[in-house]
């Protein structure tokens, strides 16, 4: 059986008996910790490989994580053995329970993914994952649909909580990042509620903390700034995007970092600096800025294709 025995002077580990094998992902790299020096070289990449890559790890074939840590796939098989599994599958399982608990409801999924296994004809990394993502886009779904019952104002714009009727400028996150498409009425509707309520000055502060005037309890925020550039780009106002993205691009220190927050009647900077979300934010602005907005573009070469057949 596969040893972890590194030098001929060491007496070689036998396979772990099965009462002590691992049988959680804490245990076992815990243990795997332990050996890692006994441990031969090939043996230590994958070691290295398997801590340090849990999710690759939960969804890989055995072939593809032995090519990432440039060994031959019977190397971690081995590996497997040596830790007193039958084989990688058994090893494997431990992290795919890691997997399914990162966060709710993806238990539930790769339960009734396991469920599934004996009926399905793809048994490889890319059938597990395609049929993850399906369940994935259901899970979203039915997250919209929730968040729609309860979390939409009046108005027809999002509110930040079902008991919280105030806009946020992070909800104009939701047609940016695609979960509804810009044309969405809730969207359309949320853009133009969070430009008149919060927006000052070409600036954008992330909501309004109680009856104060705005910038009395916070400034404003660069990211939420940047942000509306993108959103008024999206929905085709190239021109007033330009301009808030410009207004809050000179919103900088000495140094020309950007901070979290920027006074507008002081005109100082406020907040952490430097801030590196707003300097994420700034450069994705200026990439999708210097493009024709998506509203301008046209349908898709796709759509036009159908469109022309």
């Amino acid at each position: 059986m596969p040893t972890f025995a590194a030098a001929p002077s060491k007496p070689k580990s036998q396979t772990a008996p099965k009462s002590s094998t691992p049988s959680d992902y804490e245990e076992l790299i815990r243990l795997i910790h332990e050996r890692h020096d006994d441990m031969s070289k090939s043996y230590q990449r994958i070691a290295v490989y398997l801590t340090q890559n849990p999710n690759d790890v939960a969804v890989l074939s055995v072939s593809a994580i032995a090519e990432r840590c440039g060994v031959h796939a019977s190397n971690v098989v081995r590996f497997a053995q040596a830790l007193g599994y039958d084989g990688f599958k058994t090893l494997q399982g431990l992290f795919q329970k890691r997997l399914s608990t990162a966060a709710p409801g993806f238990e539930a999924r790769v339960k009734a993914l396991e469920r599934d296994l004996d009926a399905r004809k793809d048994r490889s990394e890319g059938g597990f994952l395609r049929d993850l993502i399906v369940r994935d886009i259901a899970s979203l779904q039915d997250l919209l649909a929730d968040v729609s019952a309860d979390c939409l104002h009046p108005s027809g714009r999002w509110q930040r909580a079902p008991g919280d009727d105030r806009v946020d400028a992070a909800l104009l996150l939701p047609a940016l990042r695609g979960a509804i498409p810009p044309e969405d009425p809730r969207a359309r509707a949320t853009l133009a509620a969070a430009r008149t309520e919060l927006g000052s000055d070409g600036y954008m502060y992330r909501y309004r903390p109680d009856d104060r005037p705005l910038g009395e309890a916070e400034g404003a925020f660069l990211l939420c700034g940047f942000t509306m550039a993108l959103a008024l780009h999206q929905h085709g106002h190239e021109v007033e995007a330009v301009r808030w993205f410009e207004r809050n691009r000179a919103a900088c220190g000495p140094p020309g970092l950007l901070t979290e927050e920027y006074d507008i009647l002081q005109r100082q900077v406020r907040g952490n600096a430097p801030q590196a979300f707003v300097h994420a934010l700034l450069l994705e602005s200026a990439q999708r800025l210097a493009s024709p907005s998506p509203a301008q573009a046209g349908p898709h070469p796709t759509e036009r294709k159908v469109r022309n057949e």
